[in-house]
């Protein structure tokens, strides 16, 4: 995603913001990295108190949960989450976790946990 541009200075003070909130973290840095970085992999969320971040990989359909670092991602860390086929398969992964697992949802997700569709994850 492109700095300077409207949609990102939106999110990059979301995450800025949920980050500094829950987090004593280079919250700048990281918020940085995670959007300049939604391009082949999706961002989908921070998760566990901002101390994860949940990514989806479009090439490899991969769902990933990788740690959050003091000033960075803990790639070495990251761990496979669902390995899917179809968007619905996505949808689903994203669906099952608890809305409140999530401290900050990218806007592409967030309908997820609105009706009618939370419900058709139940």
């Amino acid at each position: 995603m492109m700095q300077g541009t409207p949609l990102f200075d939106k999110l990059f003070t979301e995450l800025v913001t949920e980050l500094d909130r829950y987090r004593d973290v280079d919250s700048v840095r990281i918020a940085t990295a995670l959007l300049e970085g939604d391009t082949g992999t999706e961002l989908i969320g921070l998760l566990d108190g901002g101390d994860a971040v949940l990514n989806y990989d479009s090439a490899t359909w991969t769902v990933t949960r990788t740690p959050i670092l003091a000033d960075s991602l803990d790639g070495a860390n990251a761990r496979v989450v669902d390995r899917l086929r179809t968007d619905e398969q996505l949808w689903r992964t994203v669906g099952d976790f608890d809305e409140d697992a999530f401290v900050w949802i990218h806007p592409r997700f967030r309908w997820l946990f609105e009706p009618p569709y939370a419900d058709l994850f139940d």
